[in-house]
């Protein structure tokens, strides 16, 4: 498709605008705000691109275009930035949205926008999503789901990671860390069996002890008392001989040793316990990172695969693949560090007549910033497919716009 004029009644800041350029090349030169961007606006927006549009605007006007020998009008109304599109052709008119895309095509892939993309992190990501979805759908289908296993694997090595950073943690908190984990636990019935039959007895003894105080005062007290109470103090008599015939042949039990020895293997099950729990710990943390490392393998795996599917596929543009940080152009990464602008441009232009081959029509802002040499290799290969090419230049003090075709000079608008 070729621009062979574009009338203007009103659009923004333009009106009554008449250009006869016949599918030629053009420099659309003026100083900033004269109006460059709008009339390249206008453009796309009467072939039905929506990103072309800007809220709010109302206007009018025509796009006669050239394609395949036929000659179509394209009749652009705006009332507050809502459009309505027209196409005529041979007597015969369209409004649908259907009709002017089997016409024009694709149309909204913006090379500006795609190289301001490249500046950010999150750009270069959305240019590799245009770049793919300028597939072959089965293709974009299959990488979805490869994409898909990925996320899925990277989340559940994330969910291992996780376990085994918790692990490790309460591993260096312990007071064993660094330490030989191989403590076996110690039996301790016999010492507890001790401790607790002296224990008993010393119970005992207390009992005994507390209980001849006890009676001695009741002696005291009821031999005093009438003779009714003799008989309560001759049983307590006997009782007493009794406890102490006890105590004379049971001696009192010191129970430090006993207890510091069951203290001591206690404290030592306790570490030993400590250490058990930790070589469970620093096993499970060897197995989830055996695990992790599966899931890398299966990541790496899944990466190669699209990898090499990627490089099996006819490259959209010669040269062009991708990797997780974005588009790789003839072996350099698409990033505005490491690629000119006009490199990018250059790439952009590529792309767009890859997605829509019979678009036929380009529009380029910040002409000025292409070099001769890149300017000519991309009015080499416009030619060579037969498309036509606008482009915007800022011109300093030029306080009118002006058209000129690549090579001559165009009547001033």
């Amino acid at each position: 498709m070729k621009i062979q004029r574009v009338k203007i009644k009103e659009f923004k800041k333009l009106k009554d605008i008449d250009l006869k350029i016949d599918g030629q090349n053009i420099w659309i030169k003026g100083e900033n705000g004269m109006g460059k961007s709008t009339l390249m606006q206008f453009i796309e927006a009467a072939l039905g691109s929506k990103n072309a549009i800007p809220p709010n605007t109302n206007g009018s006007g025509h796009v006669w275009a050239d394609k395949d020998g036929k000659q179509y009008v394209f009749s652009l109304e705006l009332k507050d930035g809502k459009t309505k599109v027209v196409v005529e052709c041979d007597g015969m008119k369209d409004s649908s949205k259907s009709a002017i895309a089997a016409i024009v095509g694709k149309i909204d892939f913006d090379i500006d926008e795609f190289v301001k993309l490249s500046e950010t992190e999150k750009g270069r990501k959305e240019q590799v999503l245009i770049y793919k979805n300028m597939m072959p759908q089965e293709v974009i289908e299959w990488m979805a789901r490869i994409e898909h296993d990925i996320k899925a694997e990277f989340e559940d090595r994330a969910g291992v990671n996780y376990k085994i950073k918790t692990l490790e943690g309460f591993i260096k908190e312990s007071p064993l860390f660094g330490k030989d984990l191989d403590i076996k636990p110690k039996d301790a019935s016999e010492i507890q069996y001790e401790l607790e039959k002296a224990n008993k007895i010393n119970d005992m003894w207390d009992r005994a002890t507390n209980s001849i105080a006890t009676r001695k005062q009741n002696i005291a007290k009821w031999e005093e008392e009438i003779a009714a109470l003799m008989a309560k103090c001759e049983k307590d008599k006997t009782d007493i001989e009794i406890a102490e015939k006890w105590l004379f042949t049971n001696k009192k039990v010191d129970i430090g040793t006993i207890t510091s020895q069951f203290d001591t293997i206690s404290e030592h099950n306790k570490i030993a316990h400590q250490a058990a729990e930790q070589k469970k710990k620093v096993a499970e943390v060897e197995k989830l990172k055996e695990e992790a490392g599966n899931y890398t393998v299966r990541i790496e795996t899944k990466r190669h695969e699209l990898q090499e599917c990627v490089k099996s596929l006819d490259p959209i543009v010669d040269g062009l693949s991708f990797d997780e940080e974005g588009l790789v152009y003839k072996g350099t990464p698409v990033h505005i560090n490491s690629m000119a602008t006009s490199e990018i441009i250059e790439l952009g232009f590529k792309m767009k007549m890859a997605q829509n081959p019979d678009l036929g029509i380009i529009c380029l802002e910040h002409g000025e910033s292409i070099g001769n040499d890149r300017l000519k290799y991309i009015l080499e290969i416009a030619k060579k497919n037969n498309w036509q090419v606008m482009l915007e230049h800022v011109v300093r003090g030029q306080d009118k716009l002006t058209i000129e075709f690549i090579g001559g000079e165009y009547d001033k608008t």
